[in-house]
């Protein structure tokens, strides 16, 4: 029995990374009837049945620590939000939406601005790091920052999301003088280059994955319940108690200790926008819905 990491699933075949290299597998037969299904990202344990071709199946799936369904992924342990300093501006629904998604699924938010070359324009910048985040400052063309940006790849899965036309691909590209352990799935798949069509990790040394797939940057809060938004913005807790009402939604309430801080320049104006935005369209998700 040997133990590993779902790097790529495709036709019903799984690729399990392992110390041993990348095996092959099926997943076991009951888990279509337990209605258990394979993410990228599962830990899990499978049996051998062919060494020499590294072939097996996947008899069991540890306990997740999250799960994404749209993209399907399981054990995110940060995302890195990549956003441009300009050309285009920053779009701060997209990193309010993602830093959201990041508390609710309890995966380490880390804001990444690139193009630090083009603005001298940090506010948004040193407004995200008084919040309490961890932020980053690159530039791929002037390579500013690209150790920094490599050394977010540490143990655990890593995903990266950011628009088109942010800089994404070159900051990618520009840390990448690390070599990608893709091989054996690129030989038994006839693929040889890093696309992201679908959901895959790369593996940049031992125990270091990372995921690069567009479909981090269309997820959709629509999972969260409007009763879990406001502790999922961390700089409202030190206003809450403040509030009026126990049961406060922070969007409109008179004596809301969150509207006062607001008004008072203390929480970003946009980042509470944001919220009512995001608490708006949650209101109008019924149960049934959530449930489909």
């Amino acid at each position: 029995m040997k133990e590993g990491i779902v790097v790529k699933g495709i036709g019903g075949f799984y690729y399990v990374s392992t110390e041993d290299g990348v095996y092959t597998c099926k997943a076991k037969g009951s888990f279509k009837k337990d209605k258990n299904i394979l993410f990228v990202g599962d830990h899990v344990k499978l049996r051998v049945v062919n060494e020499s071709e590294k072939e097996g199946f996947v008899s069991e799936i540890k306990e997740r620590k999250n799960v994404t369904i749209r993209p399907p992924m399981a054990n995110i342990d940060r995302m890195i939000i990549i956003s441009s300093v300009t050309d285009p501006a920053p779009d701060t629904v997209f990193i309010d939406k993602m830093i959201t998604l990041c508390e609710h699924k309890k995966i380490e938010p880390v804001l990444c601005f690139n193009k630090i070359d083009l603005s001298s324009d940090l506010e948004l910048i040193s407004d995200y790091e008084k919040i309490g985040y961890k932020v980053i400052k690159t530039s791929a063309l002037e390579s500013i920052g690209t150790e920094e940006f490599k050394n977010l790849l540490i143990p655990g899965i890593t995903a990266v999301a950011g628009f088109s036309g942010v800089g994404k691909s070159s900051l990618l590209s520009s840390v990448m003088d690390i070599k990608l352990k893709t091989g054996k799935i690129s030989d038994k798949i006839q693929r040889g280059k890093h696309t992201t069509r679908h959901v895959e990790l790369f593996e940049t040394e031992e125990g270091k994955f990372f995921a690069d797939t567009p479909g981090f940057s269309s997820l959709e809060i629509d999972e969260v319940r409007k009763e879990e938004l406001p502790d999922l913005f961390i700089e409202f807790e030190k206003y809450s108690h403040l509030c009026r009402f126990s049961d406060c939604s922070h969007t409109k309430e008179r004596d809301c200790g969150v509207i006062t801080a607001v008004e008072n320049g203390e929480i970003l104006k946009s980042r509470h926008n944001n919220y009512v935005a995001f608490y708006d369209k949650l209101k109008l998700i019924n149960e049934w819905e959530r449930e489909k």
